[in-house]
């Protein structure tokens, strides 16, 4: 369409509630602003999703005219709507989640991961399993003449700049070698995910009352 949302709101929410004026830190202020900012961003934004389906209803009609036999984008729109009750209801009911059982996972969580990283300090000394340039210095990839990154027998995708990718794929394939030092990282990481990003986040810090309302 070439239209944007109202963009001034995060600004005016900013200079009202304090933090940086963006989407992120000032979309949780929105439901306590005054009609007046918030105003302009909601008509603008009813306005703008009315004009999307204007344009989306009439390219439905132009792809399903490409090619008669393929199913209609009409029909599958249909069926997605259809579903919209079912998928609200979901999300006003919430899911029940156990609290204290999920604090006593990110417990159980800390001791695995401690083992884990007080092993890898052995193998591989002081090291942030998040950071690209640590894991690159840990493994120390070779390039042989053909230009081909390598680390022992696995051969490594190249990333955007040429340089060694060592992503997850790459220390599974490492770490099937024998590689310890590779599948500690790989472990490190996912404990890490599981407990903050998991547990703490989605869980712990989003439940209200023994309950979690995920936007499905």
């Amino acid at each position: 369409l070439g239209e944007e949302k109202e963009s001034d709101i995060y600004q005016e929410l900013a200079d009202r509630f304090g933090g940086l004026a963006t989407r992120n830190v000032q979309m949780k202020n929105i439901a306590e602003a005054p009609c007046e900012i918030v105003a302009p961003y909601a008509k603008k934004d009813a306005l703008l999703t009315l004009r999307l389906w204007e344009w989306q209803e009439e390219e439905a009609k132009r792809q399903d005219q490409i090619d008669p036999l393929a199913p209609s984008i009409k029909d599958i729109w249909e069926f997605e709507r259809s579903l919209m009750p079912s998928l609200i209801n979901m999300e006003l009911d919430g899911i029940r989640v156990d609290v204290q059982r999920a604090k006593h996972a990110q417990d159980q969580l800390s001791i695995n991961l401690i083992e884990k990283e007080r092993e890898l300090y052995k193998l591989a000394g002081d090291i942030n399993v998040n950071s690209t340039p640590q894991i690159r210095e840990l493994f120390r990839p070779v390039k042989d003449d053909q230009g081909i990154w390598h680390v022992s027998d696995v051969e490594l995708e190249k990333t955007k700049s040429g340089g060694p990718s060592l992503g997850a794929d790459a220390l599974r394939q490492i770490a099937a070698c024998g590689d310890r030092r590779a599948e500690l990282v790989l472990d490190i990481r996912s404990l890490i995910k599981t407990r903050d990003t998991f547990l703490g986040g989605h869980i712990l810090g989003h439940e209200v009352d023994g309950y979690v309302y995920p936007t499905i």
